[in-house]
């Protein structure tokens, strides 16, 4: 009677954890993460630029790595979405590879359609192509509607890089995967794209709504710091000194600092002093001592009657003075 005690109380627990498990299936993410996957090709342009900056290469990569905040939107089903990034540190020039990606849509949302209605370049609309959507060739979960890219060959010939089997909304003869001119890319401090998700081709959903403005976290201006941001110049010479590290100046460096306080739009300046060869004021009662390389005399030297023997004299004291 006992063991039947212990089998019925061990088959209710096992019940009980295998409905946890459904609980936590179904309160599973139903929705796709969509966001801009984006390279810009401003060193093409010019060489001294790094390669394929800025870039924005993952849904969730912070902006503190590269300086590209990204507004991401959160896909349901059928309906009109929005998404975009901003360049904090440098603008976008152009693109190298710039790609729509709904990521876990291939999974939730299979064979669904994907139109891109409008591509703003800070704020302002730029013409675009019809554009394709499939699945995405780095992740098979993922769908995504290529923007623009270099790499790939525009018929999809057999030894290309390019994607295979991705369908249009409408305009199939039309749709590409350059749907822009990469040139009308040009000091980008945003961009913002629109885009429709549908079951099926053509289908414009029922719930889409009004067409969605521009992003308000993008596009305004920059606001007005109430303590001010402190703007100095960071520098190290070709041979790492002079140098100045810090915003209050370098004592180690030779370097004297005049900051900047940023407390909005406007025009500052910022900069850094040295003397001759990099030295700045005495540091910890330090001073300079001349030390002759008798190659040469200065004019005041020659008419006071300086030869070789007084220059190394002189130098023979400042020896004895530096080393005591």
């Amino acid at each position: 009677m006992k063991r039947l005690s212990r089998l019925t109380a061990l088959l209710l627990t096992l019940a009980m954890l295998l409905s946890l498990v459904s609980i936590a299936h179904a309160e599973e993410k139903q929705s796709a993460t969509a966001w801009l996957l984006y390279f810009a090709s401003n060193h093409e342009t010019d060489s001294s630029k790094f390669p394929w900056w800025p870039q924005h290469k993952s849904a969730d990569q912070p902006s503190s790595e590269t300086g590209v905040e990204a507004t991401n939107a959160e896909v349901t089903g059928p309906g009109m979405y929005t998404v975009g990034l901003k360049f904090n540190w440098q603008k976008a020039e152009g693109a190298v590879q710039f790609n729509l990606v709904l990521d876990n849509a291939e999974s939730l949302f299979p064979g669904y359609y994907v139109k891109i209605t409008d591509i703003r370049v800070n704020g302002k609309s730029i013409d675009h192509k019809p554009n394709l959507y499939g699945t995405f060739h780095d992740d098979p979960n993922a769908g995504f509607a290529p923007i623009y890219n270099n790499y790939w060959d525009k018929n999809f010939s057999p030894d290309s890089t390019g994607p295979d089997g991705l369908r249009a909304f409408d305009s199939a003869d039309e749709a590409t995967y350059e749907i822009i001119n990469p040139d009308d890319i040009v000091a980008g401090d945003t961009i913002e794209v629109d885009f429709i998700v549908a079951a099926n081709a053509g289908e414009m959903p029922e719930d889409i709504g009004e067409k969605p403005g521009k992003l308000t976290s993008l596009v305004a201006p920059p606001p007005v710091l109430e303590d001010g941001a402190e703007a100095w110049l960071f520098y190290q010479s070709g041979s790492w000194w002079p140098a100045n590290t810090k915003p209050e100046g370098d004592s180690a460096g030779h370097a004297s600092s005049t900051t900047a306080k940023i407390t909005g739009d406007g025009y500052y300046t910022a900069s850094l002093s040295f003397d001759r060869d990099g030295w700045s004021s005495p540091v910890n009662g330090a001073k300079k001592l001349l030390l002759h390389s008798c190659h040469n005399v200065s004019k005041d030297d020659f008419e006071s009657g300086a030869t070789y023997l007084s220059l190394m004299e002189q130098n023979v004291s400042a020896l004895k003075e530096a080393l005591n």
